[in-house]
C-alpha cells in the first residue's frame, strides 16, 4: 500500500468496497426517518381509532336516551340532532305526513294514533384527532352518526276505565 500526503495508507477501490466497517451505522441513519414515520402513523391511527370508539359510544348513549323518551328530552349540545324522517311513496307520503299531523292534533286520537309516518332522528358527533408533527401536523376529523325512530308515547291508560267507557258506549 502506498502512503498518502498525511501519512495514511491509501487503499485501492477494491479494498474500499470490501471494507464493512460502518455499514450498520449507515443503514440505521438511512432507516431511522422511515421508522419514525411508521411509529408516528401507528400513534395517529391508534388515537383515531380510540376517539372513534368513544364518539360512537357517546352518540349511541345520547340517541337512545332521547328516543326512549319519545324524542322529548334534551340532547347534549355536542351531539347534533336532525330530522331524518323520509316519507315513502313520494307525494302520497307527504299527504300521509300531513294527515298524521292533523290527526295528532285531535285530543282523543293523539293518545292512541300511532301514525303512518314514523319520526326518525339522525344523531351526529364529530371530533378531531391531532396528527403527529412527523406526519405534517394538523388534525383529522372522526365521527359517528346513527338514525333512530322515536319511541311511541307512553300512555297512562286505565284499562278498567277504558272498558267501562266502551261498555257504556255500546249500551251494555
Amino acid at each position: 500500500m502506498e502512503k498518502g500526503e498525511h501519512g495514511r495508507e491509501r487503499r485501492g477501490l477494491g479494498a474500499l468496497l470490501r471494507d464493512q466497517r460502518g455499514h450498520a451505522t449507515a443503514e440505521a441513519v438511512i432507516m431511522l426517518p422511515f421508522f419514525i414515520l411508521i411509529f408516528g402513523g401507528l400513534i395517529f391511527v391508534s388515537k383515531g381509532f380510540e376517539t372513534s370508539i368513544d364518539e360512537r359510544a357517546i352518540t349511541r348513549q345520547h340517541a337512545w336516551a332521547h328516543v326512549m323518551d319519545d324524542c322529548r328530552s334534551r340532547v347534549p349540545s355536542d351531539t347534533e340532532v336532525s330530522d331524518a324522517t323520509n316519507p315513502v311513496f313520494g307525494p302520497v307520503g307527504d299527504l300521509f305526513a300531513i294527515i298524521d299531523e292533523i290527526i295528532a292534533l285531535i285530543p282523543f286520537f293523539s293518545d292512541y294514533w300511532p301514525g303512518w309516518i314514523n319520526e326518525e332522528r339522525k344523531f351526529t358527533r364529530r371530533a378531531s384527532v391531532d396528527k403527529p408533527a412527523v406526519l405534517g401536523g394538523g388534525s383529522a376529523q372522526v365521527g359517528h352518526w346513527i338514525i333512530l325512530m322515536c319511541n311511541e308515547r307512553p300512555n297512562d291508560v286505565d284499562t278498567d276505565e277504558l272498558a267501562t267507557r266502551a261498555w257504556d258506549f255500546l249500551g251494555i
